[in-house]
């Protein structure tokens, strides 16, 4: 598979061209992505709102991003996840020729890898909702958490640690996430 780099936010991430060889032709889903909808904030929000009636309790939202999201889940055939790299320098210059690696994850490129993830991303999603009562759904990668303020940011907390406790740290990178905001009801 043919990598090259592709710029987004300032940064070159590696894109593997699973299209330009077949493989995204080849493969076949059976499934569809599933994602949480812009109404989401807002129909919380109205949850919030019918059980509290007109309680002052001043609903914020926020949004984290799941660190390096496709590198973090295994896949069925990690031994296809080699990379080779080639060094164009000559070998007294101190080019290696090709070197080869083995990436953990998914490939960025591969058209089953969102529909892949987003499976992990649902089943935390849901866990947190259902385990930990924490009002939050997901879109790919990122995490919508909606709490009141007098909640004291604690649903955020709690799905930081679920996440990094499950393998799928959040970002503390702060241009990746949206820090807490108030939402008008």
């Amino acid at each position: 598979v043919r990598r090259f780099g592709v710029t987004q936010k300032g940064v070159c991430r590696p894109c593997d061209d699973c299209k330009g060889n077949g493989i995204n032709a080849c493969t076949q889903m059976f499934e569809r992505l599933v994602c949480c909808t812009p109404e989401l904030a807002a129909d919380i929000a109205a949850e919030f709102s019918a059980v509290f009636g007109d309680f002052d309790w001043k609903p914020r939202f926020c949004t984290d991003d799941v660190e390096k999201a496709y590198r973090r889940l295994g896949t069925a055939t990690p031994f296809l996840t080699v990379v080779g790299v080639t060094d164009p320098r000559p070998s007294s210059e101190g080019g290696v020729g090709v070197a080869y690696f083995v990436l953990p994850g998914h490939n960025f490129g591969l058209k089953s890898a969102p529909v892949s993830f987003n499976r992990a991303a649902a089943c935390m999603a849901l866990c947190s909702n259902r385990l930990l009562g924490i009002c939050c759904s997901h879109y790919y990668d990122d995490f919508l958490t909606l709490e009141p303020a007098y909640a004291a940011s604690w649903g955020k907390h709690f799905l930081r640690e679920f996440m990094r406790t499950n393998g799928l740290p959040l970002s503390d990178d702060a241009a990746k996430n949206i820090v807490y905001r108030a939402v008008n009801t």
